[in-house]
C-alpha cells in the first residue's frame, strides 16, 4: 500500500515536472522569438533610414556636380560613376575582406551574447 503512494506520488510529481518544463520551454522559446523579432524591426528600420540617408546624400551630390559643371547629365553622371566604382571595389574585396570580416563579426557578436546571457545568471 505504502508503495503503491509512492509510486502514485512519484508519477504525480514527474506529471508536475514535465508540465513545469514544458512551461519553462515555452517561455523560452517565446524570449528568443521575442529578440529575434526586436532586433529584425530595429535593424530594418536602421537600414531604411541608411537607405534614405544615401538616397537624399546622392540626390545632393548629384544637383552639386550639377552647378558646378553646368549640367545634370554630367552631376548625376559622376554620382552613378562614384557608385559603380565603389561597386567595382566592393566585388573586388568580397570573398577576401569582406566576407572574412563580416563572418568575424557575427561569430563574435553571438560570443558575445552567450557571455551576456551568463552574465545574466
Amino acid at each position: 500500500m505504502a508503495d503503491q503512494k509512492n509510486i502514485e506520488s512519484i508519477i504525480a510529481d514527474t506529471k508536475v515536472y514535465l508540465d513545469n518544463r514544458l512551461d519553462y520551454i515555452r517561455l523560452v522559446v517565446l524570449e528568443k522569438t521575442a529578440k529575434f523579432f526586436a532586433n529584425l524591426v530595429s535593424n530594418t528600420l536602421l537600414l531604411v533610414f541608411f537607405g534614405v540617408f544615401i538616397l537624399f546624400g546622392s540626390l545632393t551630390l548629384g544637383f552639386y556636380l550639377s552647378q558646378i559643371w553646368g549640367s545634370y547629365t554630367l552631376g548625376f553622371a559622376a554620382v552613378t560613376g562614384i557608385y559603380l566604382l565603389l561597386f567595382v571595389v566592393l566585388l573586388l574585396l568580397k570573398g577576401k575582406v569582406i566576407e572574412k570580416r563580416l563572418a568575424d563579426f557575427f561569430v563574435k557578436m553571438y560570443f558575445n551574447k552567450i557571455e551576456d546571457k551568463k552574465d545574466e545568471k
